[in-house]
């Protein structure tokens, strides 16, 4: 990790760089499945993180009504 990189992250708030990790987990494919439910589970994120919600939110796709 470069000086200038070590910097930048400790000036990130944690939001931010929460974001940016789990954004660089998804793109690179690092989440498996089985961390994925456990993301999706609000039990779990209260257990391990201590947040009442949870990590991840499953989206549905709607197709847009055609006219």
């Amino acid at each position: 990790m470069t000086k200038q990189l070590e910097k930048d992250i400790y000036q990130l708030k944690i939001g931010a760089l929460v974001r940016n990790e789990f954004d660089r987990l998804i793109s690179n494919n690092l989440l498996s499945a089985e961390m994925i439910q456990h993301l999706l589970d609000e039990k779990y994120a209260k257990l391990t993180f201590d947040v009442n919600y949870p990590i991840l939110k499953k989206l549905i796709r709607i197709n847009p009504l055609l006219n």
